[in-house]
């Protein structure tokens, strides 16, 4: 049964007449767990805004079931700003039961009447489901009175992902709900959304979340959608079929247009060499009635041969499956560091107190490519924020190689200038216009992308302005913290690729397990 009808929606952007996306037709059927893909910059939120009815779209209609529902919206960018604490954020999604909570919390004698209503509420088991959610998404109890003006951008992303959980909804809308999440957080919410028992439409880029989730894959590409049945896995080979035939009925088409060519040609070339003999020296023997007759006939056929040509060709313009430009990088000359690039010897931090790790022990080889893994809050981001010289910590030592020239992505992305263009942005770094085009190019931003200013991008497409500005820096080595998170698939795999052929030495925190896969000669877990 759906619950949700759309109906050839079209959207343009307020400050021009360039289309978003048009004619996207789908339903979302109850019990139903959708992934949205696309890339960066294809209209994949403001399509969820559409769906979700937080959004007018410019054409068409979204049309809902006539019965009465709850809808949870995680956004993928939160803006909110609040003083009370975690906890208090959480629980609040419940109004009623929060107002319950608080009275109990406050009264010293709790009367029997409010204590049946608690009861009968059902506080007890929603305070357990919030308190199990937050160690879920990996909130210890030390952090749940914290602020929610306090918390970093991940951890805010966490929280609002709690609430819209326990928001009891019969339809989620989640926004790269995995942005920020650890294993342990990604697998929490996997097994939520596989028990969940209402429908999900959930924009990802994560490979391994979409296999674990999703029944269904809509691909949001070029303006248009397609709809693929299963997880991403057989999205991936299902696509690459379609791709694969419509290449095949291509390569058809133009050996049917190049036989016709051949067909034409002869047929008009008989017809010339008999009109040829019609105007010969009179006493020469002319062509009979019947080959003139005939020659005309070839004559005529040959120009339907030629408009029967034109008409294929007409619709090859339209047929010829899109290719993907896959750009081959040139990195800058990198200078080669024989033995160890850094050795760390018994590193210790600690906040307020607590402490977040000690006694770290790393020596990172040159041409290694190591990952750290481990829950949010174990140290992870520290250790490359000391490591960069960010922050120092309170206890041990660690040294770079004399001629290491370092280039680090932190997990807070860097401030970029909203006036300048992405080209201007990446050239900061010293690198020629070719270099910038190429590497924005390898990263799959648009091409008419790359002279805008950088308050039109979406995160992801920020993400990539820093990533190929980091590249084309000149560092040996490279000190990365969360870099996939907002990338599109198709920029993760370019990602994936360059990282590969990268000479340098790698450092970098992920929980993209695709990624860990695919780069890893070494991986170290915090716990």
């Amino acid at each position: 049964m759906s619950i949700i009808n759309v109906k050839n929606i079209s959207h343009y952007w307020d400050y021009s007449n360039h289309s978003v996306f048009t004619d996207v037709n789908f339903s979302l059927n109850y019990g139903e767990k959708v992934g949205l893909i696309g890339p960066n910059g294809c209209g994949k939120t403001t399509l969820l805004n559409i769906v979700s009815l937080r959004l007018p779209p410019t054409s068409g209609e979204v049309i809902c079931s006539d019965m009465p529902r709850e809808y949870g919206y995680l956004p993928q960018q939160d803006e909110t700003t609040s003083a009370i604490d975690l906890y208090s954020f959480v629980y609040s999604v419940k109004p009623d039961l929060w107002s319950l909570q608080q009275k109990m919390n406050s009264d010293n004698s709790i009367d029997g009447e409010a204590y049946l209503q608690f009861t009968e509420k059902n506080c007890f088991r929603f305070r357990a489901l919030v308190e199990k959610t937050l160690s879920g998404l990996g909130f210890d109890p030390d952090q749940w009175k914290q602020p929610f003006d306090q918390l970093s951008s991940g951890q805010r992303s966490r929280a609002w992902l709690t609430r819209t959980i326990l928001s009891d909804p019969e339809v989620l809308f989640l926004d790269e709900p995995t942005n920020h999440l650890d294993l342990e957080g990604r697998e929490f919410l996997e097994s939520f959304i596989r028990s969940f028992k209402g429908a999900a439409l959930v924009v990802s880029h994560d490979r391994y979340f979409l296999n674990q989730t999703v029944s269904r894959i809509l691909e949001l590409r070029r303006g248009k959608l397609q709809d693929y049945p299963g997880n991403y896995d057989a999205y991936h080979a299902l696509r690459q079929a379609r791709e694969n035939r419509r290449w095949q009925e291509y390569d058809l088409h133009n050996k049917t247009i190049h036989k016709l060519e051949i067909e034409a040609t002869a047929r008009m070339a008989w017809s010339q060499r008999t009109e040829r003999g019609w105007k010969r020296e009179p006493g020469d023997k002319q062509p009979s009635d019947k080959a003139k007759r005939y020659a005309k006939k070839m004559a005529k056929r040959a120009k339907a041969v030629r408009t029967k040509i034109e008409q294929k060709l007409e619709r090859e313009r339209a047929d010829k499956p899109f290719v993907e430009k896959r750009v081959k990088l040139k990195f800058p000359h990198l200078e080669n560091l024989p033995g160890y690039v850094l050795t760390v010897d018994e590193l210790s931090k600690q906040y307020n107190g607590k402490v977040v790790f000690s006694d770290f022990l790393l020596s990172l080889q040159a041409g290694e490519r190591v990952i750290i893994s481990g829950p949010n809050g174990s140290g992870k981001s520290t250790v490359m924020k000391i490591l960069a010289g960010e922050i120092q910590p309170d206890k041990g030592e660690f040294h770079w190689a004399k001629r290491v020239t370092l280039g680090y992505y932190p997990q807070e992305q860097i401030s970029l200038d909203p006036e300048a263009t992405a080209l201007e942005e990446v050239m900061k770094c010293g690198c020629t216009t070719e270099q910038a085009w190429t590497f924005l190019g390898a990263l799959m931003l648009r091409e008419d992308y790359v002279l805008k200013p950088i308050s039109m991008f979406s995160a992801g497409e920020r993400a990539k302005i820093i990533i190929a500005r980091l590249f084309l820096s000149g560092a040996n080595v490279l000190l990365l913290d969360e870099p996939t998170n907002h990338l599109d698939i198709d920029a993760r795999e370019a990602l994936e690729r360059a990282l590969t052929v990268y000479s340098g030495s790698i450092l970098m925190v992920t929980h993209d397990r695709y990624l860990i896969d695919k780069l890893a000669t070494r991986v170290i877990t915090f716990s």
